[in-house]
């Protein structure tokens, strides 16, 4: 009897200890998703922030909403001069539940535009849902924020 409930024990815990590996693993595919969405932002590649977004793909930037034509406009105009930008970013929590995800970040960026120095800073979340086997970047929601003195 002891055996048997051991062994009930034993299955429980490696059933739990799967289901905890595989939501990690989730969840850094979902971060891999908002990191790779920033490389091709410092890129300045649409195409490659194409990948990871949804057709119906929404920003609010700094309380004004953006879809992705309104974010190449704006990536267009830093073409014209010298530009690169570094990502820094934090994640402070990620969840997911079945095929949508909800993230929250700490977003850092030290840019080079026309051959200034400029330091930004976000507070930013995004909703992901899952198409198929990837995951992809629904809403975005930007505020800027001050570094802490």
């Amino acid at each position: 009897m002891r055996i048997l409930i051991f062994l009930l024990i034993f299955l429980v815990s490696l059933t739990n200890l799967y289901a905890q590996t595989e939501k990690t693993g989730e969840s850094e595919q979902v971060n891999q998703v908002i990191t790779r969405f920033f490389d091709g932002i410092a890129a300045l590649n649409m195409n490659q922030m194409k990948q990871f977004v949804t057709t119906d793909f929404l920003l609010l930037e700094g309380g004004d909403v953006w879809n992705l034509d309104t974010l190449a406009v704006h990536m267009n105009q830093l073409k014209t001069g010298s530009f690169s930008r570094t990502n820094r970013l934090n994640f402070i929590r990620t969840e997911i539940k079945e095929n949508i995800a909800w993230v929250a970040y700490d977003n850092a960026a030290d840019m080079i535009i026309k051959g200034q120095k400029r330091n930004a800073r976000w507070l930013e979340s995004a909703v992901l849902i899952k198409e198929g086997k990837e995951w992809k970047i629904q809403m975005l929601h930007s505020t800027p924020t001050q570094a802490k003195k």
